[in-house]
């Protein structure tokens, strides 16, 4: 316990590391049970933690507060692999929504790219060009794998080449149980796998994890409470049909993580869902993608009152040139006799794009 305690007390940027198991399942929705997403969003995680927080202290509203007043800001849950031979670890990140001078060379390829690795991504914030959005890093100069990976040519220290990716999506046969028509009741649900990556003696030698990043400014009593609900989030597991096992975490370790920027600069890039909480916010953001969030049920199906509200949140990997905060935002059902306020997060967490002297 101390020594977990202590991991989160620094000043540093903390990794929040879920450690899975190799070939470990999750159902993440993106919108439909035939769309899965090979990110754990924000308001994913954060809902997940709130739940944890519910169960053990009955203090749902209290983990709520925490993040609404900024005491606790995360990242959504990205990729990464695990060097086995060296305990290091490559963190990837969503590749920055900006333009790329150099980028002729590849092609179609450049489009295809999903992930980047922390230090690649390093290499593209330095190239960054604020007045035409775009960087001047080649990325030619990148090792890609299975299309959708990018990372520097002597991060991936594995002489085989990799087609397959490491997550992998499945599509599975299902039945509604509760379905009073049996004719709907068959459906298909799509999950990812975690797929870890073999030498050529067919050992394991990388395996998939996710991690999220953490900014807190939490007092001792309170960091103590976080801990015990980020343990328990092992064993509770994340996202859907946990009851068939999908979703669980071998282990959570909390480890500093260096080479990542805070908002240092005037333009960032946004690491989660963010919903802006004025105006003004929405005006700073000058790249970005828009998703859909919520609109399930958590009342009878078929009544629209007991469905909870639907947001539009800004992605990862959006551009900003000010600093946004973002808000929580209440989707609560329109019914008024559930005990609990329903909640999304759409708190922006930041790193910085460009040199500290951008203009």
């Amino acid at each position: 316990m101390n020594a977990f305690y202590q991991s989160i007390s620094g000043k540093r940027m903390q990794s929040i590391i879920l450690k899975c198991k190799p070939g470990a399942q999750f159902h993440i929705g993106e919108g439909s049970l035939v769309d899965v997403s090979h990110i754990i969003h924000s308001d994913t995680l954060f809902s997940a933690i709130a739940n944890i927080y519910e169960m053990v202290y009955k203090e749902g509203e209290e983990f709520v507060r925490l993040v609404d007043e900024n005491q606790i800001t995360i990242s959504s849950a990205f990729p990464l692999l695990e060097n086995i031979k060296s305990g290091s670890f490559i963190y990837f990140l969503p590749k920055p929504k900006i333009y790329f001078e150099q980028s002729v060379v590849l092609g179609k390829k450049e489009k295809k790219i999903k992930f980047i690795s922390l230090n690649a991504f390093n290499k593209i914030s330095e190239g960054f060009d604020s007045t035409s959005l775009s960087s001047k890093f080649d990325l030619s100069e990148l090792h890609i794998f299975a299309d959708e990976y990018a990372l520097l040519k002597d991060e991936l220290q594995i002489s085989k080449q990799i087609k397959s990716p490491f997550i992998k999506e499945q599509i599975f046969p299902k039945t509604a149980v509760h379905k009073e028509n049996r004719e709907d009741a068959f459906y298909f649900q799509t999950e990812i796998q975690l797929i870890p990556f073999y030498d050529e003696d067919s050992k394991i030698c990388y395996k998939p994890h996710f991690y999220f990043l953490l900014n807190e400014s939490l007092n001792e009593s309170e960091k103590k409470k976080f801990i015990t609900c980020l343990r328990v989030l092992a064993d509770e597991g994340i996202g859907g049909d946990r009851g068939s096992g999908k979703g669980f975490i071998e282990e959570v370790i909390i480890k500093e993580i260096e080479g990542i920027a805070g908002n240092q600069t005037n333009y960032s890039m946004i690491l989660s869902l963010a919903n802006p909480s004025s105006q003004s916010e929405f005006d700073n953001i000058i790249q970005y993608d828009l998703i859909k969030r919520g609109g399930g049920s958590i009342g009878v199906e078929g009544q629209p009152e007991s469905h909870r509200k639907q947001v539009r949140m800004i992605t990862e990997g959006s551009i900003i040139n000010s600093n946004i905060t973002g808000r929580v935002v209440d989707v609560s059902p329109s019914v008024n006799h559930y005990k609990h306020k329903v909640y999304r997060n759409g708190k922006a967490y930041l790193i910085s794009m460009g040199r500290k002297n951008e203009e």
